[in-house]
């Protein structure tokens, strides 16, 4: 589509370069050893609520010195116009010498992977049933309404997903399918897709 054209799916505005070719793919926790785990992150009183809810589950996966519920949370439910959801918390973290900025979020595990996911799926769960919104659609970011690539974030420049891109001939909503889905849902996706082939045979 051109510059001055909206596109509203869902009811967010979609930025019209997540129908651009970008240089990401899928995680490679192996290479990046989840960076964009670093300094934890926000999430909404009602995403810690349901973790707190699932702490029986979630603690097993967890090394034993970070199984306290009480640990996990930063503790300073807060509210800014910036984050629209509502009163907000944070993940805790615990230093990590080869995190970007050596700390990384509570609930990654050594093998770089995280245990509120982990937790979801060894127990039938939706992968991303515990995880916060903003962890699940990284690099993602859903900011005033407008939904956008995150990559004026260092984390991305530098540490997590760029390190790992490889050229790719796909755009990034079909590269991160399961992530746009998560955000807009199926019928949503559904209509981003219809919207760039659109765009496309109007353009050649």
């Amino acid at each position: 589509m051109d510059d001055d054209e909206t596109l509203i799916v869902a009811g967010l505005h979609i930025d019209r370069h997540l129908l651009d070719v970008q240089p990401v793919r899928r995680c490679d926790i192996a290479s990046c050893l989840g960076a964009c785990c670093s300094n934890g992150v926000l999430l909404v009183t009602e995403q810690k609520s349901k973790i707190l809810q699932h702490a029986h589950l979630i603690k097993p996966c967890l090394p034993a010195d970070r199984q306290d519920e009480g640990l996990w949370f930063e503790g300073y439910p807060r509210e800014e116009p910036g984050f629209p959801s509502g009163p907000y918390d944070a993940t805790s973290t615990f230093p990590k010498i080869d995190a970007p900025q050596d700390r990384a979020c509570i609930f990654l595990l050594p093998d770089a992977r995280c245990a509120l996911q982990k937790a979801a799926i060894t127990n039938g769960l939706p992968q991303w049933t515990l995880k916060p919104f903003y962890c699940a659609i990284y690099p993602l970011i859903l900011e005033q309404g407008c939904l956008k690539l995150d990559d004026e974030n260092p984390l991305y420049q530098e540490d997590a997903c760029r390190r790992c891109a490889a050229s790719t001939s796909e755009p990034l909503y079909v590269v991160m399918k399961s992530e746009f889905t998560y955000v807009l849902g199926e019928s949503g996706y559904l209509q981003l897709s219809q919207a760039d082939h659109s765009y496309h045979a109007r353009h050649g």
